[in-house]
């Protein structure tokens, strides 16, 4: 297909008319305004009150702060103006970063199968017979002589989701990127705990 081709000029873009605010894949958006020296964000009742009002036709839309500070914003000339005084500062709408790790539970395969499901483990058996520990379904065997190994957890475990979620609570996804998670696996800790 190339530029000129036939069916290259008919295609558009759709848009929905009807979005779903409880679909995982539907975009939150977030605002910002423009401070002197970098960009702060708009509460989150705000941007909602903004996105109510666009599908409405009311891209002009005001609000106040307190008794003295009421702002004007206009989300098609992407500006807010103090009522008061009227300065005008920059508005940028810009959407919510979502990690595939935060949406892989929702993902589907070819298939149709969930990604979690196209991986299935094998539940790790006792090291002996005799033995009548029973291992967690993650562990791997491991050498005797060594106290304990590094396990990478996978991309596709629901542990990895759980880490992936607590760690950016505090750090910012957008700035910092998990490369790898690994899991300590210590025979001498699980003998213990088994008991």
């Amino acid at each position: 297909m190339t530029i000129e081709d036939e069916a290259f000029d008919r295609l558009r873009r759709l848009s929905i008319s009807d979005v779903d605010p409880f679909d995982i894949f539907c975009t939150t958006w977030k605002y910002y305004w423009r401070d002197t020296f970098d960009w702060k964000e708009y509460s989150q009742s705000l941007s909602q009150y903004f996105e109510e009002g666009l599908p409405q036709g009311f891209a002009v839309r005001y609000f106040m702060i307190n008794e003295s500070q009421g702002y004007k914003v206009d989300l098609h000339a992407r500006y807010q103006q103090n009522t008061t005084s009227g300065t005008k500062r920059t508005i940028r709408k810009r959407p919510l970063f979502q990690s595939i790790v935060t949406l892989q539970p929702y993902l589907k395969t070819l298939s149709g199968s969930s990604l979690s499901d196209a991986t299935v483990r094998v539940p790790a058996q006792p090291l002996s017979q005799d033995c009548e520990r029973s291992y967690p379904e993650t562990w791997i065997p491991m050498d005797p002589s060594l106290d304990f190994i590094k396990v990478p957890v996978q991309l596709e475990d629901k542990a990895y989701r759980v880490v992936y979620n607590l760690f950016h609570k505090t750090m910012s996804e957008t700035k910092f990127v998990i490369l790898h998670i690994f899991r300590v696996q210590n025979q001498f800790l699980w003998d213990k705990y088994a008991r």
